[in-house]
């Protein structure tokens, strides 16, 4: 499994070979579904959602994510610990609110997107009470006013969802 630095590496790296392909004018051959009929690209970007949103959302929901996400940081472990959880959450929701808000999905997408309505659901019920090992800071220091309003800008985005 990846740690953070290794999976942001990688991807970053994916996106500027990508780029500099396309700009070339050359072939994309960064993406292995290109020339699909898009349902290949589909798959796989809902297999990043799967791959991003499981560790938050489930653990989030069982009250554990203090528990099992891991703090990396060169700065202080115990200041960043205090906002890590809330900015995971805030921006994996955003990304995800469209999608969990969305109507015209396949059968098998529509399951999916059932399981992390009731995940984030049953993830910020975890998020904002204040006896669930996972309530999150919202008001000590800077930091939660950004991370907050990542997760208020999911929640406008997708509100009868979340």
């Amino acid at each position: 499994m990846q740690d953070r630095r290794q999976f942001l590496k990688s991807a970053a790296t994916s996106l500027l070979i990508s780029a500099a392909f396309k700009s070339a004018g050359g072939p994309d051959t960064a993406d292995p579904h290109a020339g699909n009929s898009g349902k290949m690209d589909r798959a796989y970007w809902i297999s990043v959602l799967e791959k991003l949103a499981e560790p938050v959302l489930s653990n989030l929901a069982r009250g554990e994510l203090r528990k099992a996400m891991p703090v990396e940081t060169f700065g202080s472990v115990a200041k960043l610990r205090k906002y890590t959880h809330l900015e995971a959450t805030g921006r994996l929701l955003l990304g995800m609110a469209p999608w969990l808000a969305s109507q015209k999905l396949s059968p098998a997408e529509i399951s999916l997107q059932k399981k992390y309505r009731e995940l984030a659901s049953q993830g910020l019920e975890a998020a904002t009470n204040p006896k669930s090992p996972d309530f999150m800071n919202w008001s000590e220091g800077q930091q939660p006013l950004v991370d907050a309003a990542f997760l208020a800008q999911a929640i406008l985005r997708a509100p009868a969802v979340l």
